[in-house]
């Protein structure tokens, strides 16, 4: 699957005010975490050594109820599970074809998602959309997958931790070694208004009616 098909197939699955309420809700996620953060620090709740950890603590809390907020308010299936090992908890989106969990913060956006153990688990589903090998020279064509996992690629500012420097979507190869195809969120929100434009050219015109004047009376004139 390559660009243009993962962004319709997201288009397809999700909508554009979904995107656009999870961009607004993760940017002030991450803006409330580093200011409760901040805040504990100067109350003496705790220590310089401990805010990173800390703000990354609060941060994963807002991100995950910032993810979870966005898709119930437009209807989304939306389960909360634990990781088995450390009891943390995560979101998972489920939407016809699509199964949408979060990465990790990250801090470049080309960087592989955290190679955890429920990740791996959703991104099996992912094999079909690699290349089949029949032999040595022939190549089958990717079967058609009956779900698909994508991630919400999520990256901090390196200077500033209280902002979110990039948010788009991707989708991870089966062993999360590296993304088979990544998005900004600017290139998604930009396709459903393509798909609008696109609409509305392949639209019929509606025919013009016009008035035609009325006739007038000629006079007759008499001899």
């Amino acid at each position: 699957m390559d660009k243009d098909a993962f962004l319709d197939f997201l288009s397809e699955q999700l909508t554009e005010e979904f995107w656009i309420l999870l961009r607004e809700a993760l940017e002030n996620a991450f803006r409330i975490a580093y200011e409760d953060a901040r805040r504990r620090q100067e109350e003496g709740k705790i220590d310089a050594p401990e805010f990173t950890r800390t703000c990354g603590q609060d941060r994963h809390a807002t991100l995950e109820k910032a993810i979870r907020d966005s898709a119930k308010a437009v209807g989304l299936t939306v389960e909360v599970r634990k990781t088995v090992a450390g009891g943390v908890s995560y979101s998972c989106i489920r939407c016809k074809r699509l199964t949408l969990l979060r990465t990790n913060v990250m801090t470049a956006c080309k960087e592989a998602p955290r190679k955890s153990k429920f990740r791996k688990e959703f991104a099996a589903s992912n094999a079909s959309l690699l290349p089949q090998q029949i032999d040595m020279f022939e190549e089958a064509p990717p079967a058609s997958p009956e779900d698909i996992c994508a991630m919400i690629i999520v990256v901090r500012d390196r200077e500033d931790p209280s902002k979110l420097a990039f948010l788009g979507a991707g989708l991870p190869r089966p062993d999360l070694s590296s993304w088979l195809v990544t998005v900004s969120i600017t290139e998604i929100l930009a396709r459903y208004h393509d798909k609008s434009s696109c609409e509305d050219k392949t639209a019929l015109p509606k025919p013009e009616v016009r008035l035609k004047p009325a006739a007038r009376k000629r006079r007759k004139h008499r001899k």
